[in-house]
C-alpha cells in the first residue's frame, strides 16, 4: 500500500497545483479552463491543455496557448515538479513571472511569449539547467536581460524581444551557451558595439537584434567563420556603420540576410550573388553607393530585395530577369538610370515592384507576351519613362496600385484600365496623356468611372483636351476620388464632379477622401496625397468607406475609428484581414494593425504641415513589413 499512497499523494500536488492556475484566471472566453473540464470530477490528465506521464500520472506538460487567457501566473505552477514544457503564449496573463518556476528542474521548454507580463526576468531561471527553449518575447518586462541566462548549458532557442528592458549592452555571458542555436533580441533596449562574445556559438542558425541601438562595423566581424551554419541574420535598425560584410559569401546557408536602416557606406559586395539559399536581402535606408552587381541575378531562389533609399547608381542588371522567384522588388529613391529591362516584366512571380524616385528611361515593354499574372503594386514614378501605357497592364488581374506619374507618357489612356478587378488607385498625373486620336470624347472615363473598385484617380497635370461623355449626365461617383486638375476636360460636368475654375480646369472628386485644404484653397499636393492615401488605409483596415450612410451626418471614418482604439482596436478592423492571419501570435497582430492605423490617422491630420511626409510613411510602413518578417521567421 504505501508504494500507492506515495503517488496519490503526489498526484494530489499536481491536482493542487493545477487548480491554483486556474484559480488565478479571471476571463477563460472558450471556457476551457474555467468551465467543467477543468474539475475533480474528471482525472486531471485529461484537462485540456494538460499532458501526463504514463507509468506515474504526473504532468510533464501545460500547454494552455491562443486560449485568450486573462489573469496571473499562479506560483504554484512551481509545484509541478515533473513539469516538461509550459506554453502560455499568445493569452493576456498579467503580473510577473513567478520565480517559483525556477524550481522546475525538469523543464526544457518555457514559452511565455505574447502576453502582458511585467516585472522583471527572475535571474534563478537559471536554476533550470535543463531548459532548452526560452520564450519571452512580447511582453511588459523592465530591468535588464539577466547575465544568468547564459549559465543555461542545454539552451537552444532565446526569444526575448519587443520588451521593455532598460538601455544597456548585449550580456556577454550568453556567449557560453555552446548549444544555442537561435538568439531573437529584437528591440530590446540594446546599446553598445557588437559583442565579440557572440561569436562563440558556432551552431548559431538564427540571430535577431534589429530595432536596437548597437553601434560598429559589421565588416570588422568574420561572422561567417564563427557562424558557419547560419541561415537568417536580422541586424536591421542599428546605429551599423562601415562597409556591408565583404565575406559573407561564406555563410553558405544564408536565407534572409537583413540591415536596413543603418549607416552602412561603401558598395554592395558582388560576392553576395554566391549565396544560393539566399530568399530576403534587405538593405535599404543606408547609405550604400555604386551599382548593383550583376551577380544578384544568380541568386535564383530571392523572393525579396529591397535597396531603396540609398544612393546606387547604374542601371538594373539584365540579368535580373533570371530571378524567377522573385516576389518584392524596391528601389526607389536612388540614383539608377537606363531602362527597366524588358524581362523583369516577364516574372512571374513577381507581386511588387517599387521604383519611384530614380531617372530610369526607356519605354515600357510593348510585347503582348508580358505577364505579370500576380503583381499588385507597380510603383514607378518620378522618373523619365517614355512611350505609351500598354494595353496589356488591363491583364494584370490582381494589381491593386498603379503609379506612373511625374514621367513623360504620352498617348492615349487605355480604356481597359477602368476594367481591373482589383485596382484601387490609378496614378497617372503629371505627364503627357490624352485622349483617343481623332475622337473628341473621352471614353476611357466611362470606364474609369463606372469601376467597382477604384477608389483614387488622379490624371492632374496631363493634356487630355477632351469633352466629357454624354452618358455622365445625371450620374454620381461619390464612392471615388478623382483627380483631374489642369487636363483641358469640357463638356457637362456632373453634379458630383467639382467645377474649380472657368478655365475648364476639373478637380474630380468627393470630400470623403479629398485633403480639406483642398476644399478652401484649391491646392493639389503631396501633403493631399498622403491624405488620401491615410484615408484608403483607414479604408483597407476597416472596410468602410467615408462615404457610407454612416458617415453622412457629423461622424467622420476618422473620428469613428479614434473613439475606438485602441482599446477596442479589433472591434472596428475588418475580420477578413484578421481570419487571413488565423494562428498568429494574437498580441503582436494587434500591434501590428495598430500600427498601420495610427499610420493612416497621421496620414489624415486636418493640417497639411502636421502630417508626415512620404519618406516617413515608407519608413514606417517598412519597419511594419520587418516587425512581420522577423515574427515569421521565428516559430517555438
Amino acid at each position: 500500500m504505501l508504494p500507492y499512497l506515495a503517488m496519490s499523494t503526489s498526484n494530489l500536488t499536481d491536482q493542487s497545483a493545477l487548480l491554483a492556475i486556474r484559480s488565478k484566471l479571471t476571463f477563460d472566453p472558450t471556457n476551457s479552463v474555467l468551465g467543467d473540464n477543468w474539475t475533480t470530477n474528471i482525472s486531471f490528465c485529461n484537462w485540456i491543455g494538460v499532458s501526463c506521464s504514463k507509468p506515474r500520472q504526473r504532468v510533464t506538460a501545460l500547454d494552455l496557448s491562443f486560449m485568450g487567457l486573462q489573469g496571473t501566473i499562479s506560483p504554484h505552477v512551481g509545484n509541478l515538479s515533473f513539469l516538461i514544457s509550459l506554453d502560455l503564449r499568445n493569452n493576456s496573463f498579467t503580473g510577473s513571472l513567478p520565480h517559483e518556476i525556477s524550481r522546475l528542474h525538469r523543464l526544457r521548454v518555457l514559452v511565455v511569449q505574447a502576453n502582458q507580463l511585467e516585472g522583471t526576468i527572475p535571474p534563478t531561471l537559471q536554476h533550470c539547467q535543463n531548459l532548452e527553449i526560452l520564450s519571452l518575447a512580447g511582453n511588459k518586462l523592465s530591468g535588464r536581460i539577466p547575465k544568468e541566462l547564459g549559465f543555461l548549458p542545454k539552451l537552444r532557442m532565446l526569444y526575448l524581444g519587443a520588451n521593455n528592458f532598460m538601455p544597456g549592452e548585449i550580456p556577454i555571458s550568453l556567449g557560453n551557451i555552446s548549444t544555442l542555436q537561435e538568439l531573437s533580441l529584437p528591440h530590446c533596449g540594446l546599446t553598445g558595439s557588437f559583442p565579440y562574445a557572440l561569436l562563440n556559438p558556432s551552431s548559431l542558425v538564427l540571430i535577431s537584434l534589429a530595432e536596437n541601438n548597437i553601434s560598429g562595423s559589421l565588416d570588422d566581424v568574420d561572422i561567417c567563420h564563427y557562424w558557419p551554419n547560419i541561415q537568417i541574420i536580422i541586424f536591421a535598425d542599428n546605429k551599423f556603420s562601415g562597409q556591408l560584410p565583404s565575406r559573407i559569401d561564406q555563410c553558405r546557408e544564408l536565407v534572409v540576410l537583413s540591415l536596413s536602416y543603418n549607416s552602412h557606406t561603401g558598395s554592395i559586395p558582388r560576392e553576395i550573388g554566391s549565396l544560393h539559399n539566399l530568399e530576403v536581402l534587405d538593405i535599404g535606408f543606408n547609405s550604400l553607393t555604386g551599382s548593383i552587381p550583376p551577380t544578384i541575378g544568380n541568386l535564383s531562389n530571392l523572393k525579396t530585395f529591397t535597396v531603396q533609399y540609398n544612393n546606387i547608381i547604374g542601371s538594373i542588371p539584365n540579368d535580373f530577369g533570371r530571378l524567377s522567384n522573385l516576389q518584392e522588388l524596391y528601389l526607389g529613391n536612388n540614383s539608377l538610370t537606363g531602362a527597366i529591362p524588358f524581362d523583369i516584366f516577364n516574372i512571374s512571380s513577381l507581386q511588387t515592384f517599387v521604383g519611384p524616385f530614380n531617372s530610369f528611361s526607356g519605354t515600357l515593354p510593348s510585347s503582348t507576351g508580358i505577364l505579370l499574372p500576380n503583381i499588385e503594386f507597380l510603383l514607378l514614378s518620378n522618373n523619365r519613362i517614355t512611350g505609351a501605357i500598354p494595353a496589356y497592364f488591363s491583364n494584370f488581374t490582381k494589381i491593386r496600385r498603379l503609379d506612373l506619374s511625374q514621367n513623360l507618357l504620352h498617348g492615349a489612356i487605355p480604356m481597359s484600365l477602368g476594367s481591373i478587378q482589383n485596382l484601387q488607385s490609378l496614378i497617372l498625373a503629371v505627364n503627357q496623356l490624352t485622349g483617343e486620336p481623332g475622337v473628341d470624347e473621352l471614353r476611357f472615363l466611362s470606364s474609369i468611372f463606372n469601376s467597382s473598385s477604384l477608389r483614387v484617380v488622379a490624371l492632374s497635370g496631363n493634356p487630355l483636351n477632351g469633352i466629357m461623355p454624354d452618358s455622365f449626365r445625371n450620374q454620381s461617383y461619390s464612392s471615388q476620388s478623382i483627380y483631374a486638375q489642369n487636363c483641358q476636360i469640357k463638356g457637362h460636368i456632373p453634379s458630383s464632379i467639382e467645377n474649380k475654375e472657368e478655365t475648364q480646369t476639373r478637380t474630380l472628386g468627393t470630400l470623403g477622401y479629398i485633403a480639406p485644404e483642398y476644399g478652401s484653397e484649391g491646392k493639389v499636393s503631396a501633403k493631399g496625397d498622403i491624405y488620401s492615401f491615410g484615408i484608403v488605409l483607414l479604408e483597407i483596415l476597416t472596410r468602410k468607406k467615408p462615404t457610407d450612410e454612416m458617415f453622412s451626418g457629423e461622424l467622420t471614418l476618422k473620428q469613428w475609428i479614434n473613439a475606438w482604439i485602441p482599446e477596442r482596436m479589433m472591434e472596428v478592423v475588418d475580420s477578413g484581414l484578421l481570419s487571413i492571419e488565423a494562428g498568429r501570435d494574437v498580441n503582436f497582430l494587434g500591434s501590428i494593425v495598430l500600427s498601420i492605423m495610427q499610420l493612416g490617422l497621421e496620414c489624415t491630420l486636418e493640417s497639411p504641415e502636421e502630417r508626415v511626409d512620404i519618406k516617413e510613411v515608407v519608413n514606417k510602413l517598412n519597419k511594419i513589413k520587418l516587425a512581420l518578417l522577423h515574427d515569421r521567421t521565428i516559430g517555438v
